[in-house]
């Protein structure tokens, strides 16, 4: 079920912004969720042609993976929390004595570092677009060497 939540969102948002005339040549180097022509705004000024929701849709985007961030995060500290709970009460119900030893809580340790593993290289790919959407509408123009980075990293 929750594979199937994740594919109609993100089959009904591509729809939307298609249908929308939300994807347009954007002032860095592809076509993106963007206003056209570019420089026009949905709070009055310059009259656009299409696209007038794309600012909608992008923030949407942007609030959906920082969400992302945010929940695999906690899931990855849930995820060790658990484990480490279950070796400790293993240990206590199989009459061992317990130490708080990182050799002692081996499977934990080994759920720990593939979490940070996981998280890491999540964020490795997903910031450096982040950044740059961020920094285009702090600064209103595009940074290209974080352009550059976002086109890389991007997965």
């Amino acid at each position: 079920p929750i594979h199937a939540s994740i594919f109609a969102f993100v089959t009904i948002a591509a729809t939307a912004t298609v249908a929308t005339g939300s994807i347009n040549p954007d002032k860095g180097a592809w076509c993106w969720l963007a206003s056209f022509p570019n420089g026009c705004d949905h709070k009055g000024g310059k009259e656009c042609e299409r696209g007038q929701l794309a600012w909608i849709f992008r923030w949407m985007l942007f609030t959906t993976i920082a969400g992302s961030m945010v929940v695999v995060t906690i899931a990855m500290i849930v995820l060790y929390k658990t484990v480490k709970t279950i070796e400790v009460n293993s240990a206590r119900y199989a009459g061992a004595q317990l130490t708080l030893e990182p050799r002692r809580l081996k499977k934990s340790r080994q759920v720990a570092l593939q979490g940070i593993f996981y998280v890491v290289s999540f964020y490795f790919a997903y910031l450096p677009p982040l950044i740059t959407m961020v920094n285009e509408k702090i600064t209103g123009n595009v940074n290209m060497t974080l352009l550059y980075i976002a086109i890389v990293m991007y997965p």
